[in-house]
């Protein structure tokens, strides 16, 4: 009986410690996503504009956002290989 309460007290921590790492995950590939989604603007508006240097343009953004696809992939693979204790 008393085992089975620290298994239980055990499995719920574990839980809540997946739960949050589960959180910070989110919150930091929404960001990631946020900073994806606007380099990705403003290369589309560079790239329309006639004014900018499109090379600087086309060697450095590109680079980021390569970057940042990679990181969201991995963060994604990560909160898939969190498992919920039973």
């Amino acid at each position: 009986m008393i085992f089975g309460f620290f298994g239980k007290k055990k499995r719920e921590e574990e839980r809540r410690k997946n739960e949050q790492l589960r959180r910070e995950f989110k919150v930091e590939k929404e960001a990631l996503e946020t900073e994806l989604e606007l380099l990705e603007k403003k290369l589309n508006v560079e790239l329309e504009s006639q004014d900018g240097d499109r090379t600087t343009t086309l060697s450095r953004y590109p680079r980021r956002i390569v970057e940042l696809r990679i990181r969201i992939d991995a963060i994604n693979r990560k909160i898939e290989k969190i498992v919920d204790p039973d």
